[in-house]
């Protein structure tokens, strides 16, 4: 478990920090007010720009340079470093969500910055 647990308001609060802007709803005036509602997170959870601000704040960038060659492409292309990027960590959620777990264990599960 890592040390510092993340919590889903803390994960949107974080998205928002690094430019997330949700389509319709004023999130910084419903986290002040206390009034993220169940419909309004999932919204949030199904949006891309969601994963990418979150993924730009927690620094899943994710991607490295292959210069080898022999490992496909010779040497021409990506490959995923030991930190997932916004949009495997978004593809976990959802196969988290598929084991019939819930959205507050997937995001306990992620390590807040210090």
């Amino acid at each position: 478990m890592p040390k510092n647990k993340m919590t889903i308001q803390r994960a949107i609060e974080i998205a928002i920090e690094n430019g997330y802007k949700h389509q319709v709803f004023n999130l910084e005036t419903m986290i002040k007010d206390e009034m993220l509602d169940p419909d309004t997170i999932n919204s949030i959870l199904l949006d891309r720009d969601f994963w990418i601000a979150l993924g730009s704040g927690l620094k899943w960038d994710g991607q490295l340079w292959c210069g080898k060659r022999g490992c496909g492409n010779d040497g021409q292309h990506f490959h995923s470093s030991s930190k997932k990027n916004w949009e495997e960590r978004w593809r976990d959620f959802i196969d988290h969500l598929a084991e019939g777990k819930s959205i507050e264990q997937f995001f306990e599960s992620l390590e807040e910055p210090k």
